[in-house]
């Protein structure tokens, strides 16, 4: 799943907690958590490869948010944490990978910053360890979406298509498209 779905995901989910939660005394403090299910979102198309396969599958998992609101009843920051689980289906033998991931996104308004954090993808095989291990952090701003800070994979946003391909591939003993 590539970043900007992520955040997408995320901002809507963002959106309706906002709408739902008006300022009030009761949300005033800190870390109030509402836990959400993202759903099941299926086939999606996660690499193709080079010999014309794709490799798709569900996602599915939970996401929690926290809201900090100042005294004067003003939203300061919403941090949304998502747990969620994949399955990675190679079209061409049906053969699956169980990949899982954990991400953080804070929103800080009055800073302008989205801090996205995790271990977006990770994998291990039985008899062969980990074989997929994406961690990383970025921080963009709000209005403009420009990266301000990163550390982790190049790939790890998913911004490579590429580099994806090839990597996602390659678990299944394929070169990517």
């Amino acid at each position: 799943m590539h970043r900007n779905d992520v955040l997408a995901m995320a901002a809507a989910g963002a959106a309706c907690a906002l709408a739902l939660l008006a300022p009030s005394a009761a949300h005033a403090a800190p870390g109030n958590g509402n836990r959400v299910d993202i759903g099941s979102h299926d086939d999606i198309v996660v690499a193709t490869c080079a010999d014309g396969s794709t490799v798709q599958g569900p996602l599915d998992g939970e996401a929690s948010f926290h809201e900090r609101w100042d005294e004067e009843g003003n939203l300061v920051s919403l941090a949304i944490a998502m747990e969620y689980k994949m399955t990675w289906t190679l079209s061409s033998t049906g053969e699956s990978v169980h990949p899982h991931g954990t991400r953080r996104l804070l929103i800080e308004f009055a800073e302008g910053t989205v801090t996205d954090t995790g271990s977006y993808r990770n994998l291990t095989i039985a008899g062969e360890g980990a074989v997929l291990n994406y961690a990383g952090i970025s921080v963009y701003d709000f209005a403009t979406d420009e990266v301000l800070y990163h550390r982790g994979p190049a790939i790890a946003d998913g911004e490579d298509v590429s580099a994806s391909n090839d990597l996602v591939c390659g678990l299944f003993g394929l070169d990517g498209a």
